[in-house]
């Protein structure tokens, strides 16, 4: 995985804390440029699940504008998904700001938008497909949310939290109101002559405006929402990380994997998946006790973290039975690790069964993607590497069905 964009890690920081660090440079730095009305909003790379209580501010921004507004007073709100989908689970939010404010949604893929929204139908490969933005322009306040999808991932509670942008956030008007013509001149004539000289009417006015208290009152609630945001954030990845978490082996556990594979969007990466099950595990406890059996358990969570990547994954599903998710991973990388596992297992000794031979495990290869989320062909292979007797690796090679040897390569 590539390092982090726009962002230095310090002695000991793990790549959260950095992520963590830049996004509340975004929130200081937001809050510097509304101060003096002037520059550019802050940059910084930031998690999918950080930004969205972002976005969410600057849409109340907009829904308070235009409560706010005077007859004749333009509200716009221009917002990029970068895909239908995405949009999809906001569809009940645009359509009430429809109702306030002139209203632009864009994404590439099929879909529909809400009565009163205008869309801004991209072609998969366009530039603006790559962007997660949302702004709000009105004489009365501005703010924005501009992210660039950076095609990384970090750990997070789902494969599409953890994936990273390069964002920009500012109360700043004229910012805002240069967005909105960068994005409108992107768009050329996929964005209708009427729609896109309203845009840019409405961010001229924006960055000409007075700023009176009542914009400056907005401003300020628009800050300490994003403020609001990043502590709520810590704190419900705190008590996430407690639920998903298993308690002997510090492992994720089955409901975090059900919650990560759960929502995949088709941004998101493909997945290298290895699963793993300790061979004659059953044996070791009936022999030496479910002491050993759990020191055997914790020795190979140590064994795995090992030999995998910083951002990959380990989940334990109950018993002796492992996944390990490996976002981005070519499949020739997976089955190096899982073999690199295997062997380093087979030098683990037992405190609590100091008779017992050396651990050994089996393992299957494959992935998942957005399109095909089922680890059925994974779970397969893992048992062709058991009925083999155990110690091996065997892969997922596509193109046949489950039931048939093709499928499976050791």
């Amino acid at each position: 995985m590539r390092p982090l964009k726009g962002t230095v890690g310090r002695s000991g920081e793990t790549r959260r804390e950095v992520v963590g660090r830049s996004l509340m440079t975004v929130v200081d730095g937001a809050a510097s440029t509304a101060a003096n009305e002037g520059g550019a909003g802050a940059g910084t790379v930031a998690t999918k699940r950080a930004l969205l209580g972002l976005s969410r501010a600057v849409e109340q921004l907009a829904e308070a504008c235009a409560v706010g507004a005077r007859a004749g007073e333009g509200v716009v709100v221009l917002a990029l998904f970068e895909r239908a989908e995405y949009f999809a689970f906001e569809w009940a939010r645009y359509a009430a700001l429809a109702e306030q404010a002139t209203v632009v949604v864009g994404f590439a893929g099929e879909g529909d938008v809400p009565a009163g929204v205008h869309r801004l139908a991209l072609p998969d490969d366009h530039e603006l497909a790559d962007q997660w933005t949302v702004l709000a322009a009105s004489p009365l306040a501005c703010g924005g949310l501009v992210a660039t999808d950076l095609d990384e991932i970090v750990p997070a509670m789902s494969a599409e939290r953890g994936r990273l942008f390069a964002s920009r956030l500012s109360t700043d008007p004229a910012w805002v109101a240069g967005e909105i013509s960068r994005i409108v001149a992107s768009a050329g004539d996929l964005l209708d002559r009427a729609t896109a000289a309203e845009l840019s009417r409405a961010g001229q006015a924006a960055s000409g405006r007075v700023v009176g208290r009542a914009a400056t009152l907005l401003r300020e609630q628009l800050e300490a929402a994003w403020r609001r945001t990043l502590a709520a954030s810590d704190r419900l990845e705190l008590a996430e990380r407690q639920a998903f978490t298993d308690p002997l082996t510090g492992a994720r556990n089955r409901w975090f994997l059900e919650r990560y594979l759960g929502r995949l969007g088709s941004r998101a990466p493909a997945i290298a998946v290895i699963a793993i099950d300790l061979d004659d595990f059953k044996a070791l406890n009936d022999t030496y006790g479910h002491v050993a059996g759990d020191e055997a358990l914790r020795a190979f969570a140590e064994v795995a973290r090992a030999h995998i990547r910083e951002g990959d994954v380990l989940v334990r599903l109950g018993g002796d039975e492992w996944l390990v998710l490996l976002p981005r991973a070519p499949h020739a990388s997976a089955r190096a690790r899982a073999e690199s596992i295997l062997a380093a297992l087979t030098d683990v000794r037992l405190a609590y069964a100091s008779g017992h031979p050396a651990l050994r495990a089996s393992a299957g290869v494959g992935r998942v993607t957005p399109a095909t989320p089922s680890l059925e062909s994974v779970d397969a292979a893992l048992y062709a590497a058991k009925r083999q007797g155990g110690g091996a690796v065997v892969d997922v090679t596509g193109g046949a069905g489950l039931d048939d040897p093709a499928h499976l390569r050791r």
